[in-house]
């Protein structure tokens, strides 16, 4: 029995000395995971079912956004032949297109762009609390959290779906025009060109620079929907090159499992690790990393509307 023991959600798990010396942040991350590391497990499982939901969403969201690309580009590519299931696409052009689902998938739920919003803020809390060393329990905890966040999750979950959906198929649209030189779109100016991708890319980075921030200060102060994204666009912007960096650093940790299988057997260890701890891993990274942010800007800010006290830490804007 003791191998399930990182399977009870209601004891909480061992405190740090009060007096210890304080770490280097690079030590200090992975002396807290390996600490914490079952309890990460079991939020990862907690959250599971419904990082399955968005995995799905996700998914839907890039075939549409393919097959449209497909429609606009008109030529007979490997992406028309992998929607088509036909025969003619190449093996190695079906493992590539599926990696890049699968990749693109799992990016876009652990930021995270589509996410069913009442569980992640739930989910998050958790991460939140295991980074902050706070008492937490895990199956009450992710409960109650996901209950009082419901209509503001929503929301927010909401937001991003529709955000990412059309900045997606914005993207499929730009690489189909970009693509079809020879054909109906010849006449579209290469600035034009350049200035859809530019913003294409700015606004697909602020959405996920600003989903690094939404759900930690969902869960940390009492905000209204305007006051949350006011914030999270703040800290993404002032923070956008540390910001831009723990992204990349995202991207790295989420690639490095498609490079040890091939074939048939590609999805497998991404799969397993995505059961058991890739969103936790990444989402604890990402709450270790905005952490201080948000205390140094609205913790600690005095200039934050901190006017009531809640049962969180605070609450208020950035100015």
């Amino acid at each position: 029995m003791k191998l399930f023991k990182f399977l009870d959600f209601t004891k909480d798990g061992k405190g740090i000395e009060k007096d210890a010396p304080q770490k280097r942040a690079f030590f200090r991350f992975w002396s807290r995971f390996w600490e914490k590391r079952y309890r990460l497990i079991g939020a990862n499982f907690l959250y599971l079912p419904s990082a399955i939901i968005s995995l799905f969403v996700a998914t839907l969201v890039f075939l549409v956004a393919a097959s449209l690309f497909v429609t606009l580009e008109g030529s007979d590519n490997a992406i028309s032949q992998f929607l088509q299931n036909r025969e003619s696409a190449t093996e190695m052009a079906r493992q590539t297109i599926i990696i890049v689902i699968a990749f693109t998938a799992i990016i876009t739920t652990v930021v995270p762009i589509f996410a069913v919003g009442p569980f992640y803020a739930g989910f998050t809390y958790l991460l939140r609390s295991i980074v902050t060393e706070n008492p937490v329990f895990l199956w009450h905890d992710f409960k109650t959290k996901a209950r009082s966040n419901f209509k503001l999750g929503l929301k927010v979950g909401l937001t991003n779906f529709v955000a990412g959906f059309f900045l997606m198929v914005d993207a499929a649209a730009y690489m189909a025009i970009s693509n079809n030189s020879q054909g109906q779109f010849s006449n579209v100016p290469s600035f034009i060109l350049f200035i859809a991708i530019a913003v294409i890319l700015f606004l697909s980075l602020l959405l996920m620079m600003v989903n690094l921030y939404a759900y930690p200060i969902m869960v940390t102060f009492n905000v209204t929907y305007k006051q949350l994204y006011k914030n999270a666009i703040i800290l993404s912007l002032i923070r956008w090159i540390p910001n831009l960096l723990i992204l990349i650093l995202n991207a790295v940790l989420i690639a490095l499992p498609f490079l040890f299988m091939f074939g048939n057997s590609t999805l497998v260890i991404p799969t397993v690790l995505y059961i058991f701890i890739t969103p936790a891993f990444i989402g604890f990274l990402n709450n270790f990393y905005v952490n201080n942010t948000i205390k140094k800007y609205l913790i600690d800010n005095e200039s934050a509307d901190k006017s009531k006290e809640t049962t969180k830490e605070a609450e208020g804007d950035v100015i």
